[in-house]
């Protein structure tokens, strides 16, 4: 008998075939959001958070270098991205699942034993 030590490697494709298959579930999502984005209009108002949506920055290279066109188009994109409302509404309901977060329909109550936020002071529950 040979002391063979087996080496555990996780998700390791055993065939060029599975490599593929790997790669392919990383490249589609990635390659059908970006040209989703591209030919998606941007939309103005958000009607569940009730608030403007960023628009598209105007670009300068006293910006870019700037570094404030870069934070704009990050703004800007986190407003516009792909299914941006079921992500947002699925993302509600997941934190109203497991942490009994109320949202914009419920009341949370928080027990005030210790400081409280605004004055720094111990909270009077009597």
């Amino acid at each position: 008998m040979k002391n063979e030590k087996k080496s555990y490697k996780p998700f390791f494709p055993k065939t060029k075939a599975g490599a593929v298959i790997i790669c392919l579930l990383l490249v589609i999502p990635i390659v059908f959001f970006c040209a989703f984005s591209f030919a998606d209009k941007d939309k103005d108002v958000s009607q569940d958070e009730r608030r403007a949506l960023k628009q598209k920055p105007k670009f300068s290279v006293s910006e870019l270098f700037g570094g404030k066109l870069t934070e704009e188009f990050n703004g800007y994109y986190s407003d516009q991205f792909p299914f941006r409302d079921f992500f947002v509404a699925a993302n509600l309901k997941t934190k109203k699942l497991l942490s009994q977060y109320g949202g914009k329909d419920g009341i949370v109550i928080v027990d005030g034993a210790g400081k409280d936020d605004f004055g720094g002071e111990a909270a009077d529950n009597g």
